[in-house]
């Protein structure tokens, strides 16, 4: 083993270990204190440096880094912005112009109000109810001018105008008896005509209907002879409900099929 060096304390003359700076007796710096001191500040001072100059460092890489990373998303929106504007330029110029339509310097037409068609009336042949009685024309007949008799007893019948038979059948649908007093026809100018009592004769007993009751849901058919003036167009079988205090009614078109 190698045995320790001493020297004497520079102030009380006790003897340290040589390597020693300061005395174990009287605590006294020993020469050469200082110098190791400084130099060992200098180190640390050092070293501090290069421990602040290695953090620094990192944290201005990280700062770069960061800024790199910003500066890369705005520069991206400012190209993207860029595209789409030069996007929409190109597609404004080059948009063909729309042609100018040719502004109409004519009048309007004047709006013409449509006319309805005609609503045609029920005709021979057809049920027409009228509230709670139904009708229908079973057959229309031109007689003339002239009702000759086969009866001895019964002269024959004339008239300036025309002699029209309408046999007809009527139902009454309600519960309650009602009154029959004859149907009249009607022209194109409303005049209306009824039953000619002196042709009664020519008409079946069965068929003949004057003034009778109506018993509820039993057909009921009958004949009736007009006379008619001899310029009488348009003819119309004037049916109704039967009813005294209503005046609900309907139109049977008679031209179908005849002369007039």
């Amino acid at each position: 083993m190698s045995k320790e060096r001493f020297k004497k304390c520079a102030n009380c003359k006790n003897f340290i270990p040589e390597p020693a700076m300061v005395c174990m007796y009287c605590n006294a710096e020993q020469p050469g204190f200082k110098k190791e001191k400084g130099k060992q500040l200098g180190e640390k001072k050092n070293t501090g440096i290069l421990k602040k100059i290695g953090v620094g460092a990192v944290v201005v890489f990280f700062l770069c880094i960061v800024l790199a990373i910003i500066g890369n998303l705005f520069s991206g929106n400012e190209t993207a912005t860029s595209t789409q504007s030069g996007q929409a330029e190109s597609r404004a110029t080059f948009t063909p112009t729309s042609q100018a339509q040719p502004t109409n310097t004519s009048e309007p037409s004047p709006t013409e109000t449509p006319i309805p068609a005609p609503t045609s009336a029920p005709q021979v042949g057809e049920d027409v109810r009228v509230k709670d009685v139904r009708w229908r024309i079973l057959g229309v007949e031109d007689l003339g001018i002239e009702l000759k008799s086969d009866n001895q007893f019964i002269d024959n019948v004339t008239t300036p105008g025309r002699f029209i038979q309408v046999r007809f059948e009527f139902e009454n649908l309600t519960k309650d008896m009602l009154s029959f007093g004859g149907v009249p026809l009607r022209d194109s100018q409303g005049r209306e005509y009824t039953d000619n009592s002196d042709t009664y004769w020519i008409v079946p007993d069965n068929e003949r209907c004057i003034f009778e009751k109506i018993n509820p849901n039993i057909p009921k058919t009958c004949t009736t002879i007009y006379e008619v003036a001899a310029d009488a167009a348009g003819l119309v079988f004037v049916v109704t409900d039967l009813e005294i205090f209503e005046n609900n009614e309907s139109e049977i078109d008679l031209r179908i099929g005849a002369p007039w």
